[in-house]
């Protein structure tokens, strides 16, 4: 979901699979946020009194733009990052993934941060964004446990970046690099 530690954990796998001396990989860092649509082109949400445009579904997404960049990505490890990056239409594309889980109350705590309008506007976040992620999350999960790819979940309030990077190059060291080795703390 939002605020789950998607983008602080694919920047730490592009910095590690990029720094990895005897690798040399090219590496493409995808975010999905790049990839949102003018705000005049998205949906509107109907809350109570008031109305928000709608940041939190895959339709606020320009998901061709973002297959097309997937396509010309050759020759490149590519680290798909967002709220959707693993919605049905990407996944013909993807050779893992990594779901990230965080509770509700987590994700709110770590969103208000972030977002301060949301501050007087929680109402989107628990009639709108949250619902949004827990339809569109599970059908995610749905998609992707049909197709077989490989799959990490992961909590992201039980381990820190440094863990789970170390599981994600453990479990895909095979996809991502022949030579990669598993991320641990010698100590």
């Amino acid at each position: 979901p939002t605020c789950s530690g998607k983008s602080s954990l694919a920047h730490a796998l592009r910095d590690h699979l990029t720094s990895v001396e005897s690798a040399a990989v090219s590496c493409l860092l995808l975010h999905l946020d790049d990839f949102y649509k003018p705000s005049d082109q998205l949906s509107q949400v109907n809350l109570e009194e008031d109305t928000y445009e709608d940041w939190d579904s895959p339709q606020c997404f320009d998901m061709s733009a973002v297959i097309r960049t997937l396509e010309q990505a050759v020759e490149s490890v590519v680290i798909c990052e967002g709220l959707f990056a693993a919605y049905p239409p990407l996944l013909e594309h993807l050779s893992g993934v990594v779901l990230l889980r965080v509770c509700k109350e987590v994700c709110l705590e770590r969103r208000l941060r972030r977002d301060l309008w949301l501050r007087d506007h929680q109402i989107y976040f628990h009639r709108h964004a949250w619902t949004m992620w827990c339809e569109y999350g599970t059908l995610q999960e749905t998609h992707v446990t049909a197709r077989g790819l490989p799959t990490i979940r992961l909590d992201s309030r039980a381990h820190t970046i440094e863990e789970m990077l170390g599981e994600v190059c453990s479990v895909f060291s095979d996809y991502l690099l022949p030579s990669l080795t598993t991320v641990h703390d010698d100590d």
